[in-house]
């Protein structure tokens, strides 16, 4: 039985129904009404609206000042009102662009990397994400992984067996297709602010792609940065080609990188012909490849850092991580302005 609600829901001209019981994205998917969602915990923003009249506050929670005072809201955490009216629609065209699929390129550990080139103009900076759209309207949100001199947006997308996005895009994605996508979003960027700061960037998984463009970026405008990077993964064999970590670590010498695995390592395994493959690679490149080192990627830090003031760090992959490690950088003297993370789903 549907739970009483004396609000009237309109999506544009269409009258909706409410269930009072249910969230306002399911109460229009009940309706027929194809919007497009994604995550369904109001981090991914696929599902963001437009509103008019009484907007539900637990809609808004997450979202920016600018994006409160214009009336958007997160349908997939908001319940209709109990009274009143609240009208919807999508935001305006400018804010779903395309792109066309110019490589879709399977990679170790089940990561595909995908490039789109948008078909208008488009802007971002490095770190934020965008929502990616099947063609029914289901999002997913994933990180950037270029910048904008490589004229076109790259993801590390990690295949996952029924995955709202990623399966389709495995099956179904082909060259040359268009695909919808969102405006960019996102804090994980870097800050001019912090500039001549020694930086320090862990990713799990492929948080290593948002983190290497910002990596990138700091490196342009300062090339002599102090930068470690941290990449862990569970697997030494779900480590991947990083075609711009060649380039980096041929032209800056301050640059470390630290591969962690979480087990065992299989001492059969050349790490460096996975990550740095041949022909593509020299031995003076991979000489400066560090041991890869074992467990927690948190001990490690732990381990190499007993003080981290006046650092900045950049957190990307997984929850657990991400909260981890923000609780330790704060516990060894990082400002809490400067850690900036980006929590990734499963999708």
């Amino acid at each position: 039985m549907k739970a009483h609600s004396s609000v009237q829901m309109w999506f544009d001209d269409k009258r909706v129904e409410v269930d009072s019981a249910k969230t306002i994205l399911a109460n229009l998917l009940d309706a027929g009404i194809p919007v497009p969602y994604g995550c369904g915990n109001g981090l991914c923003c696929a599902c963001m609206l437009q509103a008019e009249g009484t907007l539900p506050q637990e809609g808004q929670d997450s979202l920016t000042p600018s994006e409160k005072a214009s009336g958007k809201v997160l349908i997939c955490k908001a319940y209709p009102p109990t009274q009143g009216e609240l009208r919807l629609s999508l935001p305006g065209q400018s804010t779903v662009l395309e792109g066309c699929i110019t490589e879709k390129t399977l990679l170790p550990g089940g990561v595909i990397r995908l490039s789109l080139q948008p078909t208008s103009h488009f802007t971002w900076e490095a770190g934020q994400f965008v929502t990616l759209f099947r063609p029914d309207g289901v999002g997913r949100a994933y990180s950037i992984a270029s910048v904008m001199a490589d004229g076109v947006l790259t993801f590390h997308i990690r295949h996952r067996l029924q995955g709202q996005f990623s399966d389709w895009l495995k099956i179904q994605g082909r060259l040359g297709e268009t695909v919808r996508l969102s405006t960019p979003q996102g804090h994980f960027v870097l800050s001019d602010t912090n500039i001549g700061k020694p930086h320090v960037f862990i990713a799990t998984g492929t948080g290593i792609g948002a983190v290497m463009a910002v990596v990138r970026t700091l490196l342009a405008q300062d090339p002599n940065a102090a930068i470690s990077v941290y990449w862990a993964m569970g697997e030494v064999e779900h480590f991947y080609p990083l075609p711009e970590l060649i380039l980096l670590l041929a032209k800056y010498r301050q640059l470390r990188f630290i591969p962690v695995v979480r087990r065992g390592v299989n001492p059969s395994v050349d790490f460096s012909k996975i990550l740095l493959p041949l022909p593509l690679s020299t031995p003076a490149q991979k000489s400066r490849l560090e041991d890869i080192r074992t467990g927690e990627v948190e001990s490690v830090l732990r381990s190499d850092f007993s003080s981290l003031s006046g650092h900045c760090v950049y957190l990307c992959g997984s929850p657990t991580m991400v909260e981890q490690l923000s609780r330790l950088s704060f516990m060894r003297g990082v400002a809490k302005a400067d850690i900036y993370s980006d929590a990734f789903l499963k999708a």
